[in-house]
């Protein structure tokens, strides 16, 4: 790791306003840490920073011509603070009719580092009491012997289109950042891999 936490915790401080100025209210996207966090999250998704970004995905497309590489745009639906670009692998594991299995990652671009985990789950024969056709994705950072060449070629192609990258692991971003105040999050409760990659990339700890 090029951080230590308490120098990762000091980078998420510029992002996220401290404890005590709510979400909800005007003065938060008025802050100079939000619009710090808004700034460099326009600069990641225009020009050739971008290009970067989709030619690792054409990369990934290439070399995983079995796999479905799906690009996720939580930056440009305004779906929740993202530090990070966001997709997904398809895996060929699962038949459609049967079910999804992918491999998900975000690579950030306020800290260089990148996560990934695995998200799996089956149709249901009929809906649940909610109407939804499918349960709650099973979600794990701990990869199978079926996933990791997979995993493999992505962390190949990330090395070599964001040269001195790293995956951030568990013991790291799962960190709680005690005095900020995250979107999302609860006062003081968002991790280092809330603030810095993406809330919605990483299975919780207790998932973990």
């Amino acid at each position: 790791m090029k951080h230590s936490p308490a120098e990762l915790i000091e980078l998420a401080r510029q992002y996220y306003p401290g404890i005590g100025i709510s979400p909800v209210e005007r003065e938060y996207s008025r802050t100079a840490e939000h619009r710090r966090l808004v700034e460099r999250r326009r600069q990641a998704i225009t020009g050739a920073e971008y290009e970067v970004w989709r030619g690792l995905l054409r990369h990934l497309r290439d070399r995983f011509p079995e796999c479905d590489v799906e690009n996720a745009f939580p930056h440009f639906w305004g779906a929740g603070p993202s530090g990070a670009h966001v997709w997904g692998i398809r895996l060929p594991t699962l038949a459609r009719d049967v079910g999804v299995h992918s491999l998900a990652f975000g690579v950030s671009f306020l800290v260089p580092y990148y996560v990934l985990h695995s998200y799996r789950y089956l149709w249901l024969d009929e809906p649940d009491g909610h109407g939804n056709l499918f349960p709650p994705a099973e979600r794990r950072i701990e990869l199978t012997p079926e996933e990791q060449p997979y995993a493999d070629g992505i962390a190949q192609e990330i090395a070599v289109a964001y040269p001195g990258y790293e995956l951030m692991p568990p013991e790291i971003g799962h960190v709680v950042v005690p005095d900020v105040q995250h979107p999302s999050k609860w006062a003081g409760e968002a991790t280092i891999y809330d603030c810095l990659i993406d809330e919605q990339t990483l299975p919780r700890k207790k998932d973990a």
